[in-house]
């Protein structure tokens, strides 16, 4: 089984190449899932579901790729980590997947 380390890479990689993300943001979504590290304004506002926080912290890159963050919202970040303030605070209080997994 590939380490917790390896898997964040191969995603961070995933996110800037494949689905087109900036670096940075890439790196906040990234280490959220599998570190539960606290991401910025704007990335919060995206995993908590909430729209008007999104544009409103979303710069001038970021507004234009709102499209493609609801589909990776629904399609390549645990539903277990998204979609209300409480989940996220909840997934990054319990250390991320990284956490998890060690206390499996």
């Amino acid at each position: 089984m590939d380490s917790i380390n390896d898997r964040f890479s191969e995603y961070l990689t995933y996110l800037i190449d494949k689905r087109g993300l900036p670096s940075a943001s890439a790196d906040s979504l990234a280490n959220y899932i599998y570190f539960g590290r606290e991401p910025g304004g704007f990335m919060t506002a995206v995993l908590e579901n909430d729209l008007v926080g999104s544009f409103s912290r979303a710069d001038d890159q970021n507004i234009n790729l709102m499209y493609m963050y609801a589909q990776i919202m629904y399609m390549d970040v645990p539903v277990v980590c998204r979609g209300s303030r409480e989940v996220v605070r909840e997934w990054m209080t319990g250390g991320g997947m990284a956490k998890r997994e060690a206390e499996q």
